[in-house]
């Protein structure tokens, strides 16, 4: 789980460097990164739903 906030915390500073850079804004990148924020945050809320349906309070 720890890497998956690692590589949620590095994608959000690249989208934050990629929208800073207009000049060289790279839209294929920009993409992969929010695909696989998205990935990343679904795989959390997955893992959290899992943990509390093994919750018994």
């Amino acid at each position: 789980m720890r890497i998956t906030f690692k590589q949620i915390y590095q994608d959000i500073d690249n989208l934050v460097c990629l929208s800073n850079n207009r000049n060289g804004l790279n839209f294929r990148e920009i993409e992969l990164t929010r695909k696989r924020l998205v990935e990343n945050i679904k795989a959390i809320e997955l893992h959290t739903i899992i943990l509390k349906k093994k919750d018994p309070g």
